[in-house]
């Protein structure tokens, strides 16, 4: 049986208590004498899910950087192993602490992570449809994971509430540097952030390349801040005739593997952007408020202008929930990070907004584009398609 998220259980429960009576429950504490219901007692439920959530990602941390998924995966599909045989694989540890390995495990195998087998005094564990997820080298979230379990991460949130009460930047707060400048001085945590773009980059091109054919009447494309080039590789293996440049700071680009196709340029997308009938930009411009987003939109209209080219915007758009509540409980995976990614600007960047359709659209209009479109895929995936002309 699939697992759902808390959210979602919620909500089936919700649905299955509303129409039958509920006789009161007595709180917890005996000092008080108010009756809670059963549909009260699924909220606290929640509570707890939430509560508990960040405890269980730095648990399933621990499990990503031990290593035991790639273990378990090594042993070929349908293999299980001990607690010890898989600490007796742990790499670069001679003495590695089995019991504590046991409770790690047990707690995620018990969250559906792990595919729990054997007996109880010796259980075995091997991947499932979960832990599938954080191995190998195809559709791996591990980077996901990673990034957003990272101890500066960790530090920037807990810095949150700052941003309401003192108008400050968390992410600076704890580092003393703005993302990006901390993350040039820093090549690990750089490294983290491609890493997760990477990974990031494949779900939603796997999304654009199956249902956007705006790529078919180009020549040359260029990707801006298209970080190591995952999406430009993704659109040259579909479309081999293109001439492709991936645009991103020099950092960046300086570790960018080599991509039949396409070519890497290092450089400042505030000043100016590689000349192609093509621009290609996503979720990068959700990284900067508004003046900035149409500076670097003008750059890419200069760029464009002579060829008469056009631009693809590609962002997740988030739901208004005001008026249809029920309507945002039932979310794809895209739609639930731009929710994270929505209030990440308000922890991480200096002026970082999630924007709806229209404001997309005003953005484009004040930096010159004319005849905007917008097309609607799933997960909430917004391309939105504009001409320099």
């Amino acid at each position: 049986m699939a697992t759902l998220a808390p959210e979602d259980r919620f909500t089936l429960l919700s649905d299955q208590l509303k129409d039958q009576p509920q006789p009161p429950i007595a709180a917890t504490d005996s000092n008080d004498d108010h009756q809670v219901t059963q549909q009260q007692f699924l909220g606290q439920e929640l509570l707890w899910d939430i509560i508990f959530g960040g405890v269980t990602s730095l648990i399933l941390r621990a499990v990503v950087m031990l290593g035991v998924p790639e273990i378990l995966a090594q042993q070929g599909p349908g293999a299980s192993l001990s607690v010890a045989q898989i600490a007796a694989k742990l790499p670069n540890c001679a003495h590695p602490n089995v019991g504590a390995l046991e409770h790690i495990l047990k707690y995620m195998a018990r969250r559906g992570v792990f595919r729990l087998s054997g007996s109880d005094e010796e259980p075995h564990y091997g991947l499932n449809d979960v832990s599938r997820w954080l191995a190998g080298n195809v559709g791996n979230v591990s980077p996901i994971l990673l990034l957003h379990t990272h101890e500066v991460y960790m530090a920037t949130w807990n810095h949150l509430h700052e941003a309401v009460l003192e108008n400050c930047l968390p992410f600076e707060r704890v580092t003393g540097k703005p993302f990006f400048e901390y993350a040039r001085e820093h090549p690990a945590f750089s490294s983290n952030i491609n890493d997760f773009m990477m990974c990031y980059s494949k779900g939603v091109m796997a999304v654009v390349l199956k249902h956007y054919k705006g790529f078919d009447d180009l020549k040359s494309i260029v990707d801006v801040g298209g970080g190591v080039g995952t999406a430009l590789s993704e659109i040259v293996r579909v479309y081999p005739q293109l001439k492709a440049i991936n645009f991103d700071q020099p950092h960046v680009v300086a570790n960018a593997p080599r991509i039949p196709g396409v070519e890497h340029v290092g450089g400042d997308m505030f000043d100016n952007v590689p000349s192609a009938d093509g621009v290609f930009i996503k979720n990068t411009l959700v990284d900067w408020d508004d003046e900035k987003c149409i500076k670097v939109l003008q750059n890419c209209y200069k760029t464009l202008l002579p060829k008469s080219g056009k631009i693809m915007v590609v962002e997740t758009i988030l739901k208004s929930c005001a008026k249809n509540p029920k309507s945002c409980t039932k979310k794809g995976f895209f739609e639930k990070l731009a929710e994270i990614v929505d209030v990440s600007m308000l922890a991480f960047t200096d002026g970082g907004t999630s924007r709806s359709e229209i404001q997309w659209r005003n953005l484009l209009a004040a930096a010159g584009f004319t005849e905007i479109k917008s097309f609607e895929l799933p997960e909430a995936i917004v391309i939105i398609e504009a001409n320099a002309k």
